[in-house]
């Protein structure tokens, strides 16, 4: 019970808390809101100084206790040449009031835009209007450097830069935005700390903010914070840190939420060790508010330096002492009437791409619910097809209670009268890539189909081409059925149609170019012989179109000995089919007739290809 002298009236018994920052941790000074300010006796006054030495009877009356609330004043229209001691006479910048102001002094602040500051002392900055209209623009500063006593309350802290702590580096925030904040240097690696580095946030949001390690906040202490969006390449939500009742989602860009950090009773995936941590999606509404249904509400646990009020001012609701995670607090449940909501999958077991995830819910009777689910995800990344396989595709859904029996869409909103459920139906697909080569078509392309379904791919060669044969896969003609019982690939091969009449086949293609007044008669036109030089006319495809670097039209002599007399022949001799002899002579079977032909003739006209022959005795030749 505290007892205060109250004029000449007598004694004014208070029976209330008188409000001190932190008496947990021996700081008994007075807050803001204390029932203690301006409620003593001038009389009284027990001197001209306080406890750490700040004048008595700042304003019209003295404040109860050892230490008196003394008060700076700051607005975006003020000058810094005021002694920021009255409303009317305010500083311009944060600054020059913290660099006036004493330990334990209170710095107020309007709604407003603010340069940053920096400060090592002992003094609460307040946002009086509340971080979503009170903000500290960087500009490629860090906005809040501070001491381990300094304290920061309201305010938005945005665009800041530095290498570590972009947003804020030191002290205590509460209530407080930090966003698009960054720690990421060019030049060398290891900054961390997006948006905060070595501070304790309370009731915080953190988003869009980046580093190179902590996108959110590294080397700090997290209560009932959500740290969302934020990116790093090492812990995109936070890094060496402590978290409670705080909400670690939804962070890039390793999407690592959490690195080398305890939590306790915190919802972020991957699931953490710890008491009451939970990894389910928290349906964040807009503004990252937690919606009716989500897995965060009443999860938390009632932590000693928590606050009465959540980011918005919204007061701290405990259920059994369980609060709920992150840093805005949901309405109470207690006056709702409520249903039950029953989430499932089949026939896969998803997770993480429903909302609300599969479980039970409770949601507000009367008033309208939606559920919906992604369209499809996939799973693990397959190096030789180059996507992750397989898919699962939602195909619709079945429904009791007040939601239809089935429907075919991803998304349902019904308003609850009654327990309801929704099962998603799922149907899981396998990648089949099928490739062509050479001239043709096939009837499937490449993409998902149906697990376990047989597939029949049709091979249709383009004009002048036949087709060959199928690779991973046994069919002998142009069908391949092929069972889709897991990722699958199908090679088709086209070649070149060609006569079967001739000694050398001739390709389609080529008699069309040079004889296009022979479509349909083929076979018996190669065995022709062209009017204008004499020759067959499949001879004058090989003489035109032979490869020399071919292997297959590499020819060998071998030389033998009949009678004394050294013999050459072709090795193999293809009799009348002798490709080397359509232009050259259709015999070369004596030595004589060998040298006399000229070693260094290489015309194109005779269509020899040049070998070397070792002969037994004599010199090298060539031909």
């Amino acid at each position: 019970m505290w007892f205060m002298p109250l004029h000449d009236n007598g004694n004014l018994k208070i029976t209330d808390f008188p409000g001190f920052v932190d008496p947990d941790n021996g700081n008994y000074r007075l807050k803001l809101d204390s029932i203690c300010v301006d409620m003593g006796h001038n009389d009284f006054a027990g001197g001209e100084y306080d406890l750490c030495g700040n004048p008595r009877v700042l304003l019209e009356t003295v404040d109860i206790g050892a230490h008196e609330l003394t008060r700076w004043f700051v607005a975006n229209w003020g000058w810094d040449g005021h002694d920021g001691l009255a409303g009317d006479r305010p500083k311009e910048t944060i600054q020059a009031a913290a660099d006036a102001a004493r330990p334990g002094n209170f710095i107020l602040v309007p709604q407003g835009e603010y340069t940053p500051f920096e400060t090592g002392k002992a003094v609460h900055i307040v946002g009086l209007d509340g971080a979503g209209q009170t903000f500290i623009n960087g500009h490629g500063r860090r906005c809040a450097t501070m001491g381990p006593e300094t304290m920061l309350i309201g305010f938005t802290l945005q665009h800041g830069r530095a290498d570590h702590g972009g947003g804020a580096f030191g002290g205590t925030l509460e209530r407080c935005i930090l966003r698009h904040n960054n720690a990421n240097s060019m030049f060398y690696w290891g900054t961390s700390g997006g948006g905060a580095h070595s501070s304790r946030l309370i009731n915080c949001l953190l988003y869009d903010n980046e580093a190179q390690v902590g996108g959110g906040a590294a080397n700090s202490e997290l209560i009932h914070c959500t740290v969302t969006q934020n990116r790093a390449w090492q812990g995109g939500g936070v890094h060496w840190s402590w978290v409670q009742n705080s909400i670690v989602w939804g962070n890039g860009w390793h999407n690592d939420n959490h690195v080398d950090s305890t939590l306790l009773y915190s919802c972020t995936t991957p699931a953490a060790p710890g008491d009451g941590n939970i990894a389910a999606n928290p349906n964040f509404t807009e503004g990252f508010r937690l919606h009716y249904t989500s897995p965060c509400l009443k999860r938390g646990s009632v932590h000693p330096m928590a606050r009465d009020k959540d980011l918005a001012g919204d007061p701290r609701v405990s259920y059994f002492d369980l609060v709920d995670m992150g840093a805005y607090e949901s309405m109470s449940w207690g006056p709702l009437d409520l249903v039950q909501l029953a989430v499932s999958s089949v026939p896969v077991n998803e997770s993480g791409f429903s909302n609300p995830p599969p479980g039970v819910y409770e949601i507000v009777l009367g008033l309208k619910f939606t559920a919906s689910v992604a369209p499809e995800y996939h799973g693990e990344w397959d190096s030789q097809f180059g996507i992750s396989l397989p898919q699962y595709q939602c195909v619709g859904w079945t429904g009791t209670g007040d939601i239809p029996a089935s429907g075919s869409t991803n998304e349902v909103t019904f308003m609850p009268a009654q327990n309801s459920s929704i099962t998603w139906v799922w149907t899981t697909n396998q990648w089949l890539s099928v490739t062509v080569y050479g001239e043709g078509s096939v009837d499937k392309p490449t993409g998902w189909y149906p697990l376990s379904s047989t597939q029949t791919v049709t091979a249709t060669p383009a004009p002048g081409y036949v087709f060959s044969h199928w690779t991973h896969n046994a069919s002998a003609n142009n069908t391949a059925s092929v069972l889709m019982d897991g990722p699958r690939e199908l090679w088709a091969h086209f070649v070149p149609q060609e006569t079967q009449s001739a000694p050398r086949p001739v390709p389609y293609g080529w008699l069309d170019e040079f004889y296009p007044g022979q479509k349909g008669n083929y076979e018996a036109f190669v065995t022709t012989r062209d009017p204008g030089n004499g020759y067959f006319i499949w001879e004058l495809y090989v003489i035109d179109f032979d490869d020399p670097g071919d292997p297959a039209n590499r020819f060998y002599a071998d030389i033998t000995f009949e009678k004394g007399k050294p013999v050459v022949k072709w090795n193999p001799d293809r009799g009348a089919a002798r490709d080397y002899a359509l232009l050259g002579k259709p015999k070369l079977d004596a030595l004589e007739e060998w040298i006399e032909t000229d070693p260094d003739d290489t015309r194109e006209d005779l269509h020899f290809f040049k070998v070397k022959v070792d002969l037994p005795g004599y010199r090298d030749v060539e031909k």
